[in-house]
């Protein structure tokens, strides 16, 4: 399963079979994205008028993927616009691109 935060990474064509090496980083070791990814989320779903702060984005999908995301609101009755997933794995990359640094040692 990917996570909110990794799902952007197949989708701009790091998937591909030219892989040579693959690092497997437990969020927060290498580098903690979670955070803004998260981050990311709360904005996102705000646009649906879903008020979600970061640290109940934490919570609630730590880990988790936007289906997830999506079932968990769809469940609620709540209704999220149909743009969200694109608009969400745009700001997330952005945020990445930017904002993403080593953790402390």
């Amino acid at each position: 399963m990917l996570s909110i935060c990794s799902d952007w990474a197949w989708k701009i064509g790091y998937g591909n079979d030219q892989a040579r090496l693959i690092i497997f980083d437990c969020d927060g070791v290498l580098i903690d994205s979670e955070v803004l990814s998260c981050r990311c989320l709360s904005e996102v779903l705000a646009g649906s008028g879903i008020d979600l702060g970061v640290d109940r984005a934490l919570d609630l999908f730590l880990g988790r993927s936007t289906a997830a995301v999506l079932q968990h609101y769809a469940g609620s009755g709540q209704l999220i616009a149909e743009k969200f997933s694109t608009e969400l794995t745009a700001k997330v990359r952005e945020a990445f691109l930017s904002g993403l640094c080593r953790s402390p040692a």
